[in-house]
């Protein structure tokens, strides 16, 4: 897998990090360096964009398809993923898929799974944040 660094969680429950070890998998950056942000907060994929934002200029926004098959549209790009919880003591769990497979769980580490709608995904998709000022753009 082209994992930049590869990250287990190391809480689980209702105290779970899941997420941010999904994050430092992704950003190769240490766990510890990473805040918990709790699906069972109001707030927490706003609380998630701005610190992505303020750490590397970038943004993150939920989207949830029709489909899990749909996800196609985005290319093959790795996603952060939330699915169905087989832990009954939280709702969701994060992941890392490509396409409609999960490659990557914080609990298990590479997998090869199947994406199903019983997991009731939503992804995650991280863009740049750009401005026009930044690129000098001059017209839109």
């Amino acid at each position: 897998m082209n994992y930049y660094n590869p990250t287990k969680q190391n809480k689980f429950g209702k105290e779970g990090n899941c997420l941010s070890a999904v994050i430092a998998t992704l950003f190769d950056i240490e766990l510890s360096s990473i805040p918990i942000f709790a699906d069972d907060e109001e707030f927490w994929i706003v609380e998630l964009s701005r610190w992505v934002c303020k750490r590397f200029g970038k943004y993150v926004t939920p989207i949830k398809l029709a489909t899990p098959e749909d996800i196609f549209i985005f290319c093959g790009s790795l996603m952060i993923t939330t699915i169905n919880s087989n832990n009954t003591d939280v709702n969701r769990h994060t992941v890392i898929t490509i396409g409609d497979k999960i490659i990557f769980d914080p609990m298990e580490g590479e997998v090869d799974q199947l994406l199903s709608k019983e997991m009731d995904p939503t992804f995650m998709v991280i863009g740049d944040v750009r401005t026009i000022e930044n690129n000098k753009i001059n017209k839109l």
